[in-house]
């Protein structure tokens, strides 16, 4: 079916040889293959402003960042299958999109192509969750990053954890390829407030949410909380880590607060980049600027 507003499991494809303006076309709607990716309504339904670049009040996504759609995708490096995480279910899905290792060639998809598997049982301190959403097709396994939120808790809640997933057996390893607190010394990304340093449990409330002083006009968000959002792998094995700040994907640029119109607020994104070097079987968190052997 054709893609429709307020979609969330919508995929699009671009050719990189066509012409920008005829390049990219609609390939698949995970939720008519029967994903249960949650439900945000479209822009009617949150009463949202129809100008695009007008300030808005969207309380609906503002709790909703980070768990409802998907996340990160990936292609098999025969382009049958595509792997995507399900931030609602908390899950890795897969679907196949093609059959004869030729993605030129035509292929309909039919519900049966859908597949979704269950991350290993993990524990969370506190009251936190296990929040799937960057993932890596490599060497014949699907790498899936994913952090315990904290939610409710305090920083010392707070650990990423990436899991492995057997494209031959279909099935995830028990154990974590790589397990750390995200309590590692981060610094601030805000020069104003150099106190606000790490990570800091996801948090659906606006009120609690550290915020700077108005500078002509515009009020300042800085509230760096993890989302494992991608993973890459460096020529020398070396796992690369992308980490998204939540916060600045609920707040965004000059926008109004999901509590009202008083101010306009932007926020200041902390994100970070992590290597793990991959050593004797195992993957070494980055210490001091080296990374096994090299250094930064």
């Amino acid at each position: 079916s054709a893609p429709s507003e307020g979609m969330l499991g919508g995929i699009f494809k671009t050719d990189m040889t066509a012409p920008p303006a005829s390049s990219t076309t609609f390939l698949v709607d995970l939720e008519d293959l029967g994903a249960d990716l949650g439900f945000i309504g479209n822009d009617a339904a949150r009463n949202l402003v129809t100008v695009k670049t007008n300030p808005d009040i969207d309380a609906t996504a503002f709790a909703k960042i980070g768990k409802a759609g998907i996340g990160d995708i990936d292609l098999t490096p025969d382009g049958n299958y595509l792997f995507y995480t399900n931030l609602f279910a908390r899950k890795l899905g897969r679907v196949r999109v093609d059959d004869d290792n030729n993605p030129s060639t035509p292929y309909t998809l039919v519900a049966g192509d859908l597949v979704e598997f269950d991350l290993p049982a993990t524990s969370c301190s506190g009251s936190g969750v296990l929040r799937p959403w960057g993932l890596k097709v490599y060497n014949g396994k699907v790498y899936v990053g994913a952090v315990c939120d904290g939610a409710g808790g305090t920083k010392a809640d707070l650990r990423a954890l990436v899991f492995t997933f057997d494209l031959t057996s279909g099935s995830f390893d028990a154990t974590p390829a790589f397990d750390i607190p995200l309590t590692y010394p981060k610094g601030y990304p805000y020069s104003v407030v150099p106190s606000l340093t790490g990570w800091h449990p996801w948090e659906d409330d606006f009120s609690v949410i550290d915020r700077g002083a108005a500078s002509t006009g515009i009020f300042y968000v800085c509230h760096p909380v993890p989302v494992l959002s991608d993973i890459e792998f460096d020529i020398d094995g070396t796992m690369v880590l992308g980490f998204m700040d939540r916060t600045s994907q609920q707040m965004g640029y000059r926008d109004y607060s999901p509590n009202g119109v008083s101010k306009l607020y932007s926020t200041l994104a902390g994100g970070d980049v992590l290597r793990a070097y991959f050593s004797d079987g195992n993957y070494i968190l980055e210490n001091n600027a080296k990374s096994g052997p090299t250094v930064g």
